[in-house]
């Protein structure tokens, strides 16, 4: 992984299995545009029952434009936990907030 590339998650409560998502996230980013969303988390049940109703935030942080890979990371979180986006805080040209709930 390029230092200059990164990802943090953060919920108003403990996400299970919470290493498992900022991996498979991270991986998404860097295998842009070839990653298939079909290859999935293992314990996406889980985080999806401890994540119904709570916000979730998704900060990132790409060496290379941030719209290449929005739309996929919008797909994969609402494909995985059952989530829609809320809201978007940007922070730059290379750094983005997303809500979801």
């Amino acid at each position: 992984m390029n230092p200059n590339t990164s990802i943090e998650v953060k919920c108003e409560c403990k996400i299970p299995f919470h290493s498992e998502l900022v991996d498979y996230l991270q991986d998404l980013s860097i295998n842009l545009p070839t990653q298939d969303l079909s290859n999935e988390i293992q314990h996406k049940e889980a985080m999806r029952q401890a994540l119904s109703g709570k916000l979730l935030f998704v900060k990132i942080h790409l060496e290379k434009p941030i719209k290449e890979f929005r739309r996929k990371l919008l797909n994969a979180v609402k494909r995985m936990l059952n989530k829609d986006i809320v809201g978007t805080i940007k922070e730059g040209k290379d750094e983005i907030t997303l809500i979801f709930l």
